[in-house]
């Protein structure tokens, strides 16, 4: 009975003392960052210690995680910690940490930083259409595009030559840039925010190098080949004309030759 009570008063001991400090990125809005294809770890540590053995239940967007079939078999829970090694997109949503023997819980938001990729380079034939495709990760990504000429152009939006649209269900993560020109060759940059790397300062981005080229440049090898062929039935036919030429020259020696035999013959006959 004696070692009951002193059980319940450490623990309410315990419990008026006990707060939980999850792991936060950004302590003020309750945020903790996750990159996609990466590991997501939260966790609920306790302010004081205790020698019992505490369980903590998670929940998802208000629903235990045990429950949730795109989390099965990919998380794991020990301790205050929960874990998911492979995270995907849609992993991200508001966790719920909860200590039924110490009425105690937080929250936690987890948000997919933005990543974006694009090709080295990007090639395109003068006078045609421009198109590249920005390949976005991340929760709820706002793209925007740059690009960097003789002054720098910033794209939020459709406008002149530029239309912006979606790409993979994002909004303006694709560029086209229609009637391209010799002067369209620049540095092209998808910029990809949201809340995480705006509270961080540092959005996401990648650059491809287009390069514009001439209209004709397909035609020259054509007509190369073109003239490499005329020049060399030009060869033929001279290389022709002047062995039929000689064959002339030998075929009238011939025939005088033999004809002044035969004029010999008639002589001494005579």
């Amino acid at each position: 009975m004696k070692s009951k009570i002193l059980f319940l008063s450490l623990l309410a001991v315990t419990v008026a003392q006990s707060t939980i400090n999850p792991n936060y990125d950004y302590p003020d809005e309750k945020i903790k960052e996750f990159s996609v294809k990466r590991a997501l770890v939260l966790n609920c540590a306790l302010s004081a210690q205790t020698t019992e053995e505490i369980k903590v239940n998670w929940k998802k967007d208000g629903k235990d995680v045990t429950e949730i079939s795109e989390l099965k078999g990919r998380f794991t829970a020990e301790g205050t910690s929960f874990k998911i090694s492979n995270t995907q997109e849609e992993d991200a949503g508001v966790y719920e940490c909860d200590i039924p023997l110490l009425n105690l819980n937080a929250t936690i938001e987890a948000i997919a930083t933005v990543e974006v990729a694009l090709e080295r380079n990007t090639y395109v034939i003068e006078g045609e259409t421009l198109r590249i495709n920005c390949k976005v990760a991340g929760t709820k990504p706002e793209i925007m595009w740059r690009v960097n000429k003789n002054e720098t152009e910033i794209y939020t939006e459709s406008r002149d030559r530029v239309t912006l649209e979606e790409f993979d269900g994002v909004p303006n993560a694709k560029f086209t840039m229609s009637d391209v020109t010799m002067e369209d060759r620049a540095d092209y940059t998808c910029i990809g925010q949201n809340r995480v790397t705006k509270l961080a300062g540092k959005p996401a981005e990648d650059t491809t190098l287009v390069r514009v080229k001439d209209k004709y440049a397909a035609l020259w090898p054509f007509l190369g080949i073109c003239v490499e062929v005329a020049v060399l039935c030009l060869v033929i036919w001279i290389c022709e004309k002047q062995r039929l030429k000689k064959q002339m020259e030998d075929s009238d020696d011939e025939s005088e030759v033999v004809g002044n035999g035969r004029s010999g013959d008639v002589r001494r006959r005579h």
